[in-house]
């Protein structure tokens, strides 16, 4: 109990469900972090699988673990909240179940954030798992300039922003974020924006993150997940422009009007992609029963 009486530097989050094929892994580059002053807070969404003695006989090994499990499956996005609010630190930071961060990713973006203040996040260059290594493939993009420049710098890089979502952040510029733990396509993209609308976002030239192929917006039936309202049809962004709008609203009504035009933009394209991804698993679908039946 001494080591929870004074709050650490960084606050890692880890929310997980059933990721017993991962976790080891991910659990483990955790604790190797170079930099040690941190408490790592996991949220074991009612796993049926190993995850609850994977995370139990760490937690028994590190006190800096907080081992929680809920009682029922309480969903995906507010198990997210509810491992933020479990934070104590300064700085923060979600860590997803299948991730993967070099042992100097922490101490490389603290030391960033302790000496600019004016930023409100950082991370290092990023890619998703199994591509290769060439360093063109990688996201380097920063969220830098003015506010202006910086939600733009976000709209012609959204699909490939997870290594911004998983950065290291200061917990105050989330304080105010009151859709976090909310189920919708493009919440994190939503929760960047908010951040950028705070302040700055830097990436560095080193370390990395590996980002896993397990999540939600990865699978197949992504669209199906997230589609509840009839509206969804033809607006897959429906929470996202609407959160990004209210966002928006302190700001001048020509940058309101270049925000609203790319999030029409961005709904047309995903609604293209949504009716090809169900088109093509209708067509997929019928062409598996054609040849079972040969």
């Amino acid at each position: 109990m001494d080591s929870f009486r004074s709050a650490p530097k960084v606050s890692i989050a880890l929310p997980v469900y059933n990721g017993e094929k991962t976790l080891i892994r991910t659990i483990d580059a955790i604790l190797g972090q170079s930099y040690k002053d941190f408490e790592l807070v996991i949220s074991d969404n009612a796993s049926t699988d190993k995850t609850s003695e994977i995370c139990q006989k760490y937690a028994k090994l590190d006190k800096r673990i907080r081992y929680i499990r809920q009682k029922t499956n309480i969903g995906i996005y507010p198990n997210f909240r509810f491992v933020l609010d479990k934070a104590r630190a300064e700085y923060f930071m979600w860590w997803a179940a299948d991730d993967f961060k070099s042992n100097d990713f922490l101490k490389l973006n603290l030391a960033f954030l302790e000496k600019n203040s004016n930023y409100v996040a950082c991370t290092s260059p990023n890619k998703m798992e199994a591509i290769d290594d060439k360093a063109s493939l990688l996201s380097t993009f920063a969220l830098n300039g003015n506010l202006e420049q910086r939600f733009f710098c976000f709209f012609n890089n959204c699909w490939h922003s997870h290594g911004i979502f998983y950065s290291l952040i200061r917990k105050s510029a989330l304080n105010d974020c009151k859709f976090i733990g909310e189920h919708f396509f493009a919440a994190d993209w939503a929760i960047i924006l908010h951040l950028a609308s705070k302040g700055k976002i830097k990436r560095l030239d080193e370390g990395e993150m590996i980002s896993g192929l397990s999540g939600i917006s990865s699978g197949s039936e992504a669209w199906n997940a997230f589609h509840k309202r009839f509206y969804h049809w033809f607006m897959p962004l429906y929470e996202f422009t609407f959160y990004t709008l209210v966002l928006s609203q302190k700001y001048s009504i020509n940058l309101r009007l270049k925000i609203f035009a790319r999030l029409l933009f961005l709904n047309l394209y995903c609604t293209f992609q949504k009716y090809f991804s169900i088109s093509h698993k209708i067509y997929s679908d019928y062409i598996k029963k054609k040849l079972l039946k040969r």
